[in-house]
C-alpha cells in the first residue's frame, strides 16, 4: 500500500505540473507521431471493448473511439487530476457515449474479470515497481 501511495502522490505531482505546462515532457511534438504509428498499426484487430491501462492524457482511448468495431473503450490511470481532465475533454468528443475513463492502479485494476477483449499499455511498465502483478491483471 505505500507503494501505492507514492506512485499516486508522484503522478499527481506529474500531471498538476504537465498540465500548466511546467513539465520537462510539456509539448513534445513526438506524441502525435507515435499515436498515428500504434492507429496504424492496431486499426486493423481492435475490436468490441477495449482498456488502455495508465492512459494518462487519453489520447489514445478518444482516437481509437472512432474505429467503427469499437464499442467501448475504457481509460485507467492513478491520478485522480488526469482522470479528470480526460473526462472533461472526452465530453467534447462525438463519440463520447464510448468513452469512459476511471481512476485506478494497473495492478489491482477495477473491473471484473475478462472485461475486455483487448488491453493496451503503452510507456507504463517502466514506471510500475510491481510489473509482475501488472501483468496478471491485464490477464
Amino acid at each position: 500500500m505505500k507503494e501505492i501511495n507514492q506512485e499516486l502522490d508522484y503522478y499527481e505531482r506529474f500531471w498538476k505540473r504537465e498540465l500548466k505546462g511546467k513539465s520537462p515532457f510539456h509539448g513534445l511534438p513526438d506524441w502525435r507521431e507515435n499515436l498515428k504509428k500504434r492507429l496504424d498499426f492496431f486499426k486493423e484487430v481492435i475490436k468490441g471493448k477495449i482498456l488502455d491501462a495508465g492512459c494518462g492524457e487519453g489520447h489514445f482511448v478518444m482516437t481509437i473511439s472512432q474505429l467503427p468495431n469499437v464499442e467501448e473503450v475504457y481509460g485507467v490511470d492513478i491520478s485522480k487530476r488526469i482522470i479528470s481532465e480526460c473526462n472533461k475533454k472526452a465530453k467534447k468528443n462525438k463519440f463520447y457515449s464510448k468513452i469512459k475513463f476511471h481512476t485506478g492502479s494497473v495492478t489491482n485494476l477495477p473491473f471484473m474479470d475478462k472485461s475486455f477483449d483487448s488491453v493496451f499499455a503503452f510507456e507504463i511498465v517502466e514506471h510500475v515497481v510491481d510489473t509482475e502483478k501488472m501483468f496478471y491483471e491485464f490477464n
